[in-house]
């Protein structure tokens, strides 16, 4: 249903309101980020073995963050490099995948990853398609990908019509004008633009958090305070207060999916 709903509030959108985005956005986020973002559930790994994938192959997991993706590949045994511009957020990806011997962190932006010509099997976009150039992307992933290359583009999708999300959705628009809401970075035109047969798949995902994991969640957002910022104190209060309103047992569970779109950028 979540799913359902955020496919209909989103067909037919051919374009989102401009924001100005650059690769420092997540600076001063990687402790927050590593700490509460989820991994996904086990069950989108289906997909490889209709990619063809085996212990051989070699991915690039794009905009790689701290590494939340990038090590649920390399705990298989699959090659992977690490592409992550922030410099905060891939420090945190280098501590975290060092001692992986298949691992590879550059520091590249998705539109020019630096990568040789065909080298990749699959490209792998965990959270963070929304803030590529899709034409730009697009071409540097036909260049980078072998000739019967796949591109995986995967997102967390919370239910946004719960009332501990619509919650926290008031409290982010009150001190972030810019927050348009959690699923609003799904950009269909931008995907299907990508990999124009795109093979959906989503699979119930939910997160509990504790009180500390829950606060850092939303803290771990591009659109939330940094310590340094006037209202940091006051953001962290009214995300506490949500917290003890929503609580049972000293927890709290957020209705979760994960979502992949699997396709060619060649067809």
């Amino acid at each position: 249903m979540i799913l359902k709903n955020v496919l209909a509030k989103l067909k037919g959108v051919s374009s989102m309101k401009n924001k100005i985005i650059t690769k420092r956005r997540f600076d001063g986020k990687a402790e927050n980020y590593s700490l509460s973002r989820p991994g996904y559930s086990p069950e989108l790994f289906e997909f490889f073995e209709d990619m063809g994938v085996n212990e051989q192959s070699v991915f690039a997991d794009i905009g790689a963050g701290t590494g939340k993706f990038s090590i649920l590949l390399l705990e298989r045994g699959y090659f992977v490099y690490s592409i992550e511009p922030n410099a905060d957020m891939r420090s945190k990806a280098i501590e975290t995948l060092e001692a992986y011997p298949k691992s590879i962190i550059i520091d590249a932006v998705a539109e020019k990853t630096t990568l040789p010509d065909k080298c990749v099997d699959v490209i792998t976009v965990a959270q963070a398609f929304h803030w590529f150039s899709s034409h730009q992307f697009k071409k540097e992933s036909s260049r980078i990908l072998k000739d019967n290359g796949k591109v995986m583009l995967i997102w967390n999708l919370i239910n946004e019509n719960s009332n501990i999300i619509q919650s926290v959705k008031q409290c982010m628009k009150h001190y972030n004008s810019n927050f348009s809401g959690f699923n609003a970075a799904i950009h269909l035109d931008k995907i299907y633009y990508c990999i124009p047969n795109a093979q959906t798949s989503i699979y119930p995902y939910n997160l509990t958090y504790n009180r500390k994991r829950f606060c850092q969640r939303w803290l771990s957002s591009s659109f939330s305070p940094n310590k340094d910022m006037d209202y940091y104190k006051a953001f962290c209060c009214d995300i506490n207060s949500i917290f003890n309103k929503y609580a049972d047992n000293g927890l709290v569970t957020v209705e979760n999916q994960t979502l992949v779109y699997v396709g060619s950028p060649f067809d």
